[in-house]
């Protein structure tokens, strides 16, 4: 049985923590159907300030770099990159406003939890029961990903500095993988069609569009063609077979595979 913890030290928040718990523990058989993949027996989500997400985000960016650069040969220069590295995606969290979706992270030894910044739900137009709930089912397939993987497929950018969704292809496999998920298994929990669209138009910081871009994160063309690369390859190979890919990093879609499903099926089933 999955035991589920929502944690917050921020002052009124507790009735958002009970009702994401509640939404938490009403998901997991229906994204664990959807997808043929577990829910880890433990799933930790803890809601925090942009600036304690940002701290968080800037050491897990450190270990992973230090576990993708183990055993190679660094120049000097190589080197030094790496704080900065660090300090760069922490700095990015905080003060871009890229703190708007939930932040999943690992401590180096396997251990994953969600990390969401309450404010961000509204920014992000989630400002509805039925979009928390998909919100929920989107965390809790990112969980399970992560444990099929043994936490190899958490997004977290590349060496020597962070990958966007559209070069990223580990990022993209998952975030495409949780789009799918989230249309089929959030109908489910609710039993009824999810009303996906917010009472309000959410808010995207004018410091993000001017720095960054509209919608960097999501890359929308990236996004809806990773989510239409794994419904293809669903229905042409089936969920067992599509679900060997979070345990081979092997298995990755390249870019054109990703443009083509049917090149990556049959690159499976060779």
């Amino acid at each position: 049985m999955t035991k589920i913890f929502v944690q917050t030290h921020l002052t009124g928040y507790d009735e958002l923590a009970d009702e994401l718990h509640d939404l938490l523990i009403r998901a997991v058989r229906p994204v664990e159907q959807v997808t043929g993949l577990p829910v880890p027996d433990k799933v930790e989500i803890a809601l925090v300030s942009a600036d304690d997400l940002g701290t968080a985000y800037g050491a897990f960016i450190r270990r992973r770099i230090g576990r993708d650069i183990e055993g190679l040969v660094l120049t000097r220069s190589q080197q030094a990159r790496i704080p900065r590295v660090g300090f760069a995606a922490s700095h990015t969290k905080r003060i871009f406003g890229v703190h708007d979706e939930p932040c999943l992270i690992d401590n180096g030894v396997g251990h994953v939890r969600t990390l969401l910044v309450p404010d961000s739900l509204l920014l992000r137009g989630v400002n509805t029961a039925d979009l928390r709930c998909d919100q929920m089912v989107r965390v809790l397939t990112r969980h399970a990903q992560a444990a099929a993987s043994g936490g190899e497929i958490v997004p977290a950018g590349g060496w020597p500095y962070p990958l966007r969704l559209g070069k990223d292809f580990v990022a993209q496999l998952s975030a495409g993988h949780v789009d799918w998920t989230s249309r089929k298994a959030t109908d489910l929990v609710l039993a009824r069609p999810a009303v996906r669209e917010p009472s309000r138009k959410p808010r995207i910081p004018l410091l993000r569009k001017a720095v960054m871009g509209v919608d960097p994160l999501l890359e929308r063309p990236a996004r809806n063609r990773a989510r239409t690369f794994v419904e293809r390859t669903i229905d042409a190979v089936g969920q067992t077979a599509f679900n060997r890919v979070w345990a081979d990093r092997d298995l990755i879609p390249t870019r054109a595979e990703m443009q083509r499903p049917a090149l990556w099926a049959k690159r499976l089933s060779a």
